[in-house]
């Protein structure tokens, strides 16, 4: 009877630590999960203002809390607007090998990794082949290698220095974008063995030489398993912005149909694009323009026309690699209408309007990227009241 009671007191006391141990596993499990969630709250609302060193902080306290694909390719993101390379590389190629139950990649985020990868890819350089057990230092700063043994360096000129046992070589690189090689050092100065003097033959007997102790073997890498342990779905990193509002108030002047044949006149417009985007450098979308002008009547000097025309259409931009210029053309349905006025500037009447078509050519010239630019265009209108104008404007665009 006294053996069963103990037993009893036994399992009862193992069940009683296995449910206290669950209840904190639990408990702690819920608030890495709110931790979690703040964290990209936080991230996220940093990001859309482009504080992307606060986002990317953000971002690293939320992997801490629930390591996952999806808070490294946030790092990765922050990481590439904030031009450090090396970062954005190694989270963008986690993001891609880590697998997570609960938050795992979406074919969107997957493919924007991927696109977005490949653009980093020739701003890096991986190098292989770093011997067992040697040390570096890049730019005089410690650096361990990856998982896989790669090092990676940035764009640039860089000094390394390869330690192994009591030697060190010193190497200069010079990263132009792209390699993917050996470390580039001397590696028969970092690894032969010492040239040593044979002792003195002092003994007539000859002392049988004790083999050498073999050389430890170098310890495996150690490898961290990232266990997801979320159980809620957080919003994802925003994705890239589709598309882009645009405007631009501009003057033209050029040669109006008034009537009695072509007149010079001047007058003030303004654009509107709704711009989708296509590519990184392509835009198209629709746009609506609004352009008036006054025409000296060439038949009595004391009376002008007004003039005004309305266009809808489709716009299409191109920015040019590399440089701060874009071209962009539009096709349109334009509206035009003109009344007389007299000196007072009072209608006298004798208003019509008439429809036809528009083709709009020009250049941007971008003084703060993808957001402030200086536009110069041609624009032709076939309409009744036809038209052939130059305008030179200043427009504005909200950021992607």
């Amino acid at each position: 009877m006294t053996t069963r009671v103990v037993q009893w007191l036994r399992h009862a006391t193992v069940c009683a630590l296995v449910a206290v141990a669950c209840l904190a596993s639990t408990t702690a499990r819920g608030q890495d999960a709110s931790a979690y969630e703040r964290e990209i709250d936080d991230a996220l609302a940093a990001y859309e203002r482009s504080a992307f060193d606060v986002a990317c902080a953000h971002f690293r306290a939320a992997h801490r809390a629930l390591p996952g694909p999806r808070t490294l390719r946030g790092i990765g993101m922050c990481s590439f607007e904030l031009n450090d390379h090396v970062e954005a590389y190694r989270s963008l190629r986690a993001a891609l090998v880590l697998s997570s139950a609960d938050r795992p990649l979406t074919d969107a985020h997957r493919a924007h990794v991927e696109q977005l990868l490949a653009r980093v890819e020739p701003l890096v350089a991986v190098y292989t082949d770093l011997p067992p057990r040697a040390t570096l230092t890049v730019d005089d700063a410690p650096v361990e290698p990856e998982a896989d043994g790669t090092v990676i360096l940035a764009l640039g000129e860089h000094v390394l220095v390869v330690t192994r046992d009591d030697r060190s070589v010193r190497a200069r690189v010079q990263v132009r974008g792209g390699e993917r090689a050996p470390l580039p050092f001397d590696r028969r100065a970092l690894l032969a063995d010492p040239i040593t003097e044979p002792p003195p033959a002092t003994q007539t007997t000859p002392t049988p030489t004790p083999a050498p102790a073999p050389l430890p073997s170098p310890a495996p890498p150690s490898q961290v398993a990232i266990v997801d342990l979320g159980t809620r779905r957080a919003p994802p990193p925003p994705e890239p912005k589709t598309f882009q509002l645009g405007g631009r108030l501009f003057a033209s002047i050029g040669a109006w149909d008034g009537g009695a044949g072509a007149v010079g006149a001047w007058g003030p417009g303004l654009d509107l694009d709704l711009a989708f985007v296509v590519s990184d450098d392509v835009l198209v979308g629709p746009t609506a323009s609004v352009q008036g002008a006054f025409l000296l009547d060439g038949n009595a000097a004391s009376e002008t026309w007004q003039w005004l025309g309305h266009d809808v259409g489709l716009a299409l931009v191109w920015h040019v690699a590399g440089t701060p210029l874009a071209l962009r053309g539009a096709v349109a349905f334009s509206v035009a209408w003109r009344a007389r006025l007299a000196d007072d500037r009072r209608r006298t009447g004798d208003a019509f309007a008439s429809a036809g078509a528009s083709v709009t050519l020009g250049a941007r010239v971008y003084l703060v990227p993808r957001v402030l630019y200086v536009a110069l265009d041609a624009r032709g209108i076939a309409t009744e009241l036809g038209a052939f104008v130059g305008t030179l404007g200043v427009g504005v665009e909200t950021p992607r």
